[in-house]
């Protein structure tokens, strides 16, 4: 698919597929980034900035992975990821040459992209808990120390 976007025959279809498999691979390839970040959170490193590129991938999933941790319900974890249409939008001018619908699927979020993420954990660790403990070094222990450090009321 990034031959085709080089070709300039990327299609908005096309540009979902590549967010989606961009979010499986975050799971396959950033899982020690992750870490890194839970690293910080659970040694009270705060306060923590968790951005990237663009903040809205990566970003994104490392956001939902925290609320994971937390036991935030499942629907509350989508909500707030999808809240990043609200705040940010891909400057059409960086990427003139591409579709107005191929930038609409490359600069938003949506619900396939993360549940993509999900699914992925689900498919390689078993489900959310095993990466949390196995991945994410986050054990139950480390989980209640993050809840009481990160969740009032």
């Amino acid at each position: 698919m990034r031959e085709r976007w080089a070709a300039g025959q990327l299609t908005a279809d096309h540009a979902l597929e590549l967010m989606r498999e961009s979010y499986r691979n975050y799971i396959r390839r950033q899982t020690p980034r992750f870490r890194a970040l839970f690293d910080h959170l659970t040694g009270d490193h705060a306060p923590l900035v968790i951005h990237c590129t663009a903040g809205k991938d990566r970003t994104g999933v490392a956001c939902a992975l925290v609320l994971v941790a937390l036991d935030v319900d499942d629907d509350i974890i989508m909500e707030d990821y999808l809240l990043t249409n609200q705040y940010f939008r891909r400057d059409a001018a960086a990427h003139p040459e591409l579709p107005r619908d191929v930038l609409e699927a490359i600069g938003t979020v949506q619900a396939s992209f993360l549940a993509a993420a999900l699914d992925t954990i689900r498919q390689d660790y078993g489900d959310l808990e095993a990466y949390l403990r196995d991945g994410l070094g986050v054990d139950g222990a480390a989980r209640e120390a993050l809840k009481q450090r990160y969740l009032t009321g």
